[in-house]
C-alpha cells in the first residue's frame, strides 16, 4: 500500500480494537515486513498479500490485500512460516 497509515489500519481491522490495539502490527516494504507498531498482547497484525506473482511485477504488491491477526500462539510459529516466504519473495 502507498500509505503506511492505511497499511496500520487495514491490518488493525483483522480483529476487534479490544485486541488490535495491543498487538504487534507489521507493514511490507521492499525488504518484506518490519514492525511498524510494537505490541503488548502477543497478537499480530498484518495485510496479507498474494505471492503468486514475481517481486518485479506491479500487481505482486496490489494483486490481493486481505488483514489478518495472529494470536499469540500462531504469531510465534504459523506466522514465522508467511513472514520466511515473504522474506524469500522480496528477495527475488
Amino acid at each position: 500500500m502507498a500509505d503506511r497509515n492505511d497499511e496500520i489500519a487495514l491490518a488493525r481491522s483483522a480483529a476487534p480494537a479490544s485486541i488490535a490495539d495491543g498487538a504487534t502490527v507489521l507493514v511490507l516494504g521492499p525488504q518484506g515486513y518490519k514492525t511498524a507498531v510494537q505490541g503488548t498482547n502477543g497478537f499480530l497484525c498484518y495485510v496479507e498479500r498474494s505471492w503468486a506473482r514475481t517481486t518485479n511485477d506491479p500487481e505482486f504488491w496490489t494483486k490481493m490485500r486481505a488483514p489478518n491477526c495472529f494470536n499469540p500462539a500462531a504469531a510465534t510459529t504459523i506466522a514465522q512460516i508467511y513472514l520466511t516466504k515473504t522474506w524469500r519473495n522480496s528477495r527475488s
